[in-house]
């Protein structure tokens, strides 16, 4: 990281994100929307079209991010390692 960039990052004041954020857990409770619209968080923090097999999955239970909104998945993988899955719906 470069070094000036470094020095602004510590003495920049420190912030609770709850703060900042506020968590919604809004479902597709509706059903309005259906399998074509599920949505997954990529290696590169993007919103992409999953590549889950979601067909026995119950959609309710499915959150909807409205536009504008960030989305927060914790992953562990099967090497234990954990993983940060954030994107934002642009």
């Amino acid at each position: 990281m470069n070094s000036e960039l470094l020095k602004q990052v510590e003495g920049a004041p420190r912030v609770n994100l709850g703060c900042l954020a506020q968590r919604v857990t809004r479902t597709n409770d509706s059903h309005k929307y259906g399998f074509g619209d599920i949505r997954g968080v990529s290696n590169t923090k993007e919103i992409v079209p999953t590549k889950a097999n979601a067909t026995e999955r119950a959609l309710e239970r499915f959150y909807v991010v409205c536009p504008g909104e960030f989305v927060f998945n914790r992953r562990v993988h099967g090497t234990g390692a954990r993983r940060l899955g954030l994107g934002f719906n642009n």
